[in-house]
């Protein structure tokens, strides 16, 4: 997938306005990042953190927000001794995002899951 040049059309799925479209693309970009800091990183070059942010703004999907949890997971950590792909600062608008998904009182338990 990373080899083909899929991950930027992948991340421009992001910008669906169908929740069918976007959530495809989320899981699939899950897969390609899990475990892996080189292809985390081609992710994350190719411009995934901000509509995964709109992304996780808008929805109220809970299948959707915790795929994009997940997703957040992997971009985040892939291993204690790969360093970030992005300054912290790229990562900080998401923390609110967190919170609430991780403080709602009857939050589904996958999407805490995901979250933590």
């Amino acid at each position: 997938v990373v080899n083909a040049g899929a991950v930027p059309p992948l991340v421009q799925l992001l910008s669906s306005p169908d929740d069918d479209v976007h959530g495809r693309g989320i899981a699939t970009l899950c897969n390609v990042t899990a475990g892996s800091a080189a292809r985390r990183d081609v992710v994350v070059a190719a411009g995934i953190l901000e509509p995964l942010l709109k992304v996780m703004r808008e929805s109220s999907n809970a299948a959707m927000l915790t795929v994009s949890a997940h997703l957040l997971r992997n971009l985040w950590i892939v291993s204690e001794n790969a360093p970030l792909p992005a300054p912290l600062a790229e990562f900080a608008p998401f923390l609110p995002l967190l919170i609430n998904l991780i403080a709602a009182p009857q939050q589904d338990d996958r999407v805490l899951r995901g979250a933590r």
